[in-house]
C-alpha cells in the first residue's frame, strides 16, 4: 500500500467529514463555551478521522495532549512516563486491530504507515507511535488557534461581515490573524554548531526557546506588522516554522481552520463575545484561550 496513492482520498473525506461536523455543531448552538464544545471536539475528531481511529476515542486524545501540557509544566518525570505509555497503548491496539483483521484491515494513515518503507526498512512500531505523538500533539494547537480566530472575529465584526461577502479572503485572513497572535509561544530546539547571532555567541549543544509569535511579529522582517494586511507572502510568516521542521501537519490544519470559519459567517449573522471580562491564556507554550464563550446569531 502506498500511502501517497491515497492521499486524496483521505484530504477529501476529512474535508467532508470537518465540515459536516462543523454544519451540525453550528446548527445546534446559540451561546457556546466554544472552546470546549467546538474547537477540540472537531480537531481531535478529524485527526481520529485522518489516521482512522474510532471517533469516540477523540476525548482520550485530548485529555492526554492537555496531561502533556500540564506534565511540560510541572517537569513531573513519572507523570511524562505514565503519559508516554498511555499513547504508546492507544497506537498498539490500533495496530492490533489491523493486524487481527488482515486482509480486511481498513484502508487509512494508520494501515498505511504500518507498510511504509524507508531506506529499505519498514518502520518499527516504536517509529510510528513517535510520529503520530507528533501528529496528536498538533490538535491541541489547531483548537487554540481557532479559538483566538473566533476571537478576533467577535471583536473585528467589520472583518466578520467582509468574510460573509468574500469568502476568498478566509484562508489568508486565517494565516494572517494567526501570524500576530499564533496559537503556539515557542519550541525548543538543541544547536548543532557554535554560531554567534546579534554578537551574542551560542554554543553547540545549548538548548534553546524560539519564540515564533516574536518572531512573526518582528519589524525587521515583517512590514507594519501590527496591521492586518491579507496581501503578506505567507512563506513570510512563521506560523508552521520553517525548513526541515515545518509542521507535518500544516495541511490538515489549514484544512480544519478553513472549513470552521467558512462555516462561521456562512451560518451566522453575528458572533459576540459572551463576556466582558478578559479572556484567559492558556498555559505556556500554548497561545490560546482557557475558554472563549461566544454568543452566536
Amino acid at each position: 500500500m502506498d500511502p501517497n496513492s491515497n492521499r486524496q482520498k483521505y484530504v477529501t473525506r476529512i474535508f467532508r467529514g470537518g465540515k459536516r461536523k462543523a454544519e451540525e455543531a453550528l446548527a445546534r448552538l446559540v451561546t457556546v463555551e466554544f472552546v470546549t464544545e467546538f474547537a477540540q471536539p472537531l480537531s481531535f475528531k478529524t485527526l481520529c478521522a485522518f489516521l482512522g481511529w474510532p471517533s469516540e476515542a477523540w476525548e482520550n486524545l485530548r485529555n492526554w495532549t492537555r496531561g502533556n501540557q500540564n506534565q511540560a509544566l510541572s517537569g513531573d518525570k513519572e507523570a511524562g512516563a505514565a503519559l508516554a505509555r498511555e499513547f504508546a497503548g492507544y497506537v498498539t491496539e490500533a495496530l492490533q486491530v489491523r493486524r487481527n483483521a488482515g486482509a480486511d484491515a481498513s484502508d487509512d494513515i494508520t494501515a498505511s504507515l504500518m507498510v511504509t518503507v524507508i531506506k529499505e526498512a519498514a518502520i518499527s512500531d516504536e517509529d510510528i507511535v513517535s510520529l503520530l505523538r507528533t501528529c496528536i500533539a498538533g490538535g491541541g494547537t489547531v483548537a487554540a488557534a481557532l479559538g483566538t480566530l473566533v476571537v478576533y472575529l467577535a471583536q473585528h465584526t467589520d472583518m466578520h461581515q467582509q468574510l460573509r461577502r468574500e469568502p476568498d479572503l478566509i484562508a489568508p485572513a486565517i494565516d494572517e490573524i494567526l501570524r500576530a497572535d499564533g496559537p503556539l509561544v515557542a519550541n525548543r530546539r538543541t544547536t548543532t554548531r557554535d554560531v554567534e547571532i546579534e554578537r551574542k555567541k551560542i554554543g553547540a549543544g545549548e538548548k534553546l526557546s524560539l519564540i515564533w509569535i516574536a518572531a512573526n511579529r518582528g519589524g525587521r522582517a515583517i512590514d507594519n506588522p501590527d496591521a492586518g494586511r491579507f496581501d503578506r507572502d505567507p512563506g513570510d510568516n512563521l506560523l508552521f516554522a520553517a525548513g526541515i521542521h515545518y509542521c507535518l501537519g500544516a495541511h490538515l490544519a489549514r484544512l480544519e481552520k478553513r472549513v470552521a470559519i467558512e462555516e462561521l459567517p456562512a451560518r451566522t449573522t453575528t458572533v459576540g463575545l459572551g463576556t466582558t471580562e478578559p479572556l484567559r491564556r492558556d498555559a505556556y507554550p500554548s497561545n490560546g484561550f482557557q475558554a472563549v464563550p461566544l454568543h452566536l446569531r
